[in-house]
């Protein structure tokens, strides 16, 4: 099975356990941003939550749920801890007056159903890695292009740009294009195909800052300084492409292979809404 497919069926099938988790939780305060990562678990504690309880409900992750080790557990230590924690939560053994017990029951039943085999494991264990990553790429984002420089693990790529005529470092950023494309509509991250391109916006009212991304050959790329420079993020009428969209805007052609080991080429324009500067966009139909 394709390393791809693997990474979008895990992140499915977390997406709905956590989804579920915070629906369970009803009138709860948002645990933010980092609750929707992949992997990630909202830490709002209810109100009155003790004990147990609150330890589940404190757990950014399932390994800390289960209070397992994520390098040496097993099949066996997962079922035994599930049983354990299970009785120390169960509502039905708290009482009904027991703040947070029906979802911290919830929550160890989803780590067990996410831990309990080896694959399911080594492949929550990625999404976490791909998940912290991301949150150093887009912490550094936000300040100086040499942090930024050192938030990712590999090189830059140069990208040849048709406005300037010159090549642009572009750089792949750990963001997993499984949960690549933040949407305000959805308030979460969607997936990327090979070939998207999106703008983000990150920052308050008075200090935001727009990045662009493209995914190409499984990896996600800040393309900001060669967009920028090639009016990508203009439509047609020189109006500013929106942010944080469903649907990701822009869509580059010829990207297999884009970023080999070389990784000197730069893909076909990109189509959008409108024209760019850079010469060759045309508009989707």
């Amino acid at each position: 099975v394709p390393a791809m497919l693997l990474t979008t069926v895990g992140w499915l099938f977390l997406s709905s356990a956590i989804s579920s988790a915070q629906q369970a939780a009803g009138g709860e305060e948002s645990a933010g941003e980092d609750a929707v990562m992949p992997g990630r678990l909202s830490t709002v504690v209810p109100r009155g939550a003790t004990g147990e309880v609150a330890r589940v409900l404190s757990c950014p992750d399932f390994f800390q749920v289960l209070e397992l080790d994520s390098e040496t557990c097993t099949d066996d230590q997962v079922r035994r801890a599930k049983k354990l924690k299970a009785l120390a939560t169960h509502p039905d053994k708290l009482g009904d007056g027991a703040v947070g017990a029906a979802l911290a029951f919830q929550r160890i039943t989803e780590a067990a159903d996410a831990l309990g085999e080896e694959a399911g494991r080594r492949q929550y264990t990625r999404i976490l890695a791909a998940a912290a990553q991301a949150e150093n790429y887009r912490q550094a984002s936000r300040s100086s292009p040499q942090d930024k420089q050192g938030a990712y693990d590999g090189s830059g790529v140069q990208m040849r740009c048709s406005a300037c005529q010159r090549e642009h470092t572009i750089l792949p950023t750990g963001i997993p294009v499984a949960a690549a494309r933040w949407c305000d509509k959805c308030n979460t991250r969607h997936p990327a195909r090979d070939g998207d391109g999106w703008l983000e916006s990150t920052g308050g009212i008075f200090a935001s800052a727009t990045q662009v991304f493209m995914a190409a050959d499984g990896v996600v790329y800040d393309i900001t300084r060669w967009a920028e420079c090639g009016g990508v993020t203009m439509d047609g009428s020189g109006n500013p492409l929106a942010c944080n969209t469903h649907i990701a805007p822009l869509h580059f052609t010829n990207m297999a292979g884009t970023f080999g080991t070389r990784g000197r080429s730069a893909p076909t324009s990109p189509s959008s809404s409108g024209k760019s500067r850079a010469g060759r966009g045309r508009k989707k139909g």
